[in-house]
């Protein structure tokens, strides 16, 4: 019995090892390839450096070590190539995924599948498919660093959606009440707002409120003092220094970042019984880097019917040269799931609102 324990494991150590010196090098190569082709290295390149893991520097590195091949004389040629190989190789692992993790998960998630550039047909599908499910590995360890700031504003007991087809409201007596928004501008309430409805926060709802019965176009009036009123801070979002973005510090200074929006339309909303919620996650617009930046903006539930919405993408836009430019706009008021999901990816996926929630992968690519 102990014979057979002892065979059996020395045949499982055995079988480990040459999974090892098999899928090491493949892996390497893969991953290697992959991040030259994300940050867009030309094809020649691509390719050799895949060929620099396996065989070119383990057949160098043998050659320059004639001189001790005495120490090795019971290893053939072969033994020692595949030795090489192995060591690089996991050296090479270790080192790329220690110290750069979040970069090979965006490079194995958007061009983990460059060789099949041009293909088509099924199986390239399947195996493209393959690929980047192989890549979600990897994300548990992107996640680890890739912090979000305003995570701290988060409610922990937050209600969750249960996501269900977004259906868009038609308009009324003529004007327009849902997204795409056409030709509308701020509510009346919000734009006619004497100053003495502006002392705090519970006063600026309850004239909205006595001002506007619509659920829908109740909150679009929250949204539309928050965008209109509050000023982005382009000075510490350019620094990274972010002061408090509490609510209440947000409507005495009229100056936020991302979170003090959202913060505020949650305040305002929970002030008359709106169920607005605050959300985080990472959000990209055509310049942006691929995976984004970390973000903050809420969702709605009108009608028993979860909308989405960013008062700071509605606000204005942002430039470094020359700071916040007010710029009030609806393209990001109530916007259905599949269209906001090209710009916006929430930590928590109950968020994208979307019967079948996508990957980040997904979102990246």
């Amino acid at each position: 019995m102990r014979f057979l324990f002892l065979k059996l494991l020395v045949l499982i150590t055995r079988t480990l090892f040459y999974l090892a010196v098999f899928l090491s090098p493949v892996l390497s190569v893969w991953l290697a390839s992959s991040v030259v082709a994300y940050i867009n290295g030309p094809r020649l390149l691509t390719v050799f450096s895949g060929i620099l893991l396996f065989p070119l520097v383990p057949i160098l590195w043998d050659m320059r070590g004639r001189k001790r091949r005495k120490e090795l004389g019971i290893l053939t040629w072969g033994d020692r190539i595949v030795l090489r190989t192995l060591v690089l190789n996991l050296a090479f692992l270790f080192l790329l995924l220690a110290l750069r993790p979040q970069t090979l998960f965006l490079a194995l998630s958007t061009r983990g599948d460059w060789f099949l550039d041009g293909m088509q047909g099924p199986q390239v599908e399947l195996a493209r498919t393959g690929l980047f499910t192989l890549s979600r590995g990897l994300e548990g360890l992107y996640l680890r660093f890739h912090n979000n700031p305003f995570d701290q504003y988060a409610d922990t007991t937050q209600v969750k959606p249960q996501p269900a087809p977004q259906p868009q409201p038609a308009g009324q007596a003529g004007q327009s009440k849902g997204w795409p928004w056409t030709e509308v501008g701020l509510h009346p309430a919000v734009d006619n707002m004497p100053p003495s409805a502006e002392t705090s926060i519970a006063s600026v709802t309850q004239y909205i409120a006595s001002q506007e019965k619509d659920p829908m176009l109740r909150v679009k009036a929250l949204h539309d003092y928050v965008a209109d009123r509050i000023a982005y801070d382009a000075p510490n979002y350019f620094a990274g220094n972010y002061p408090p973005q509490d609510a209440e510090m947000v409507f005495q200074r009229r100056v936020a970042v991302c979170a003090g929006y959202a913060k505020l339309l949650e305040a305002l909303g929970q002030s008359i019984g709106e169920e607005i919620v605050y959300v985080t996650g990472d959000s990209r617009n055509s310049t942006s880097d691929l995976e984004g930046q970390s973000h903050a903006w809420n969702a709605a539930k009108i009608n028993r019917q979860w909308y989405l919405i960013d008062p700071t993408w509605n606000s204005g836009y942002v430039d470094r040269s020359t700071g916040f430019t007010k710029a009030y706009k609806t393209d990001y008021l109530f916007p259905p799931p599949e269209v906001r999901g090209i710009s916006h990816f929430p930590e928590d996926q109950a968020w994208q609102l979307r019967l079948q929630p996508i990957t980040r992968g997904e979102f990246l690519r």
